[in-house]
């Protein structure tokens, strides 16, 4: 079961389904059952969020923490590829597996939402796409 604990923020005048107890389906179910963070945008409202699973006892997720975010699509380059941490190397290393040279400006063209959101293999064939192979 999912029921919001507190609003605040842009959300306090938000409706959702968890608004009262229900069900726990789909994206949060995932990230409860996995314990990963999850980087996107709302299923039903698009909103850009990031949700945060919460640990209790035994290590088992027992919250989840939801915070709606903006992007500040004015980093520069090299911030750009420091933010991304782990998923930059993952790219990288997928476009050295197609056998193309890797260069930090493929990552210029794209917004950090896709950079975040979109899987690594769809971002590699982004940048395949773009140089033509």
């Amino acid at each position: 079961m999912i029921a919001i604990r507190t609003k605040g923020g842009i959300a306090a005048n938000m409706k959702s389904r968890a608004d009262h107890p229900t069900a726990l389906m789909g994206t949060k179910r995932m990230i409860a059952s996995s314990g990963h963070a999850y980087i996107g945008r709302g299923k039903s409202d698009r909103v850009p969020i990031v949700i945060i699973p919460l640990l209790g006892e035994n290590n088992i997720v027992t919250n989840l923490l939801l915070i709606h975010i903006n992007y500040n699509e004015g980093l520069s380059l090299r911030e750009k590829a420091d933010v991304l941490g782990y998923r930059y190397h993952d790219i990288r290393n997928l476009i050295n597996e197609y056998n193309l040279p890797w260069h930090d400006e493929y990552l210029e063209s794209m917004t950090l939402e896709v950079l975040f959101s979109e899987q690594v293999e769809a971002i590699a064939e982004m940048i395949k796409s773009e140089l033509g192979q």
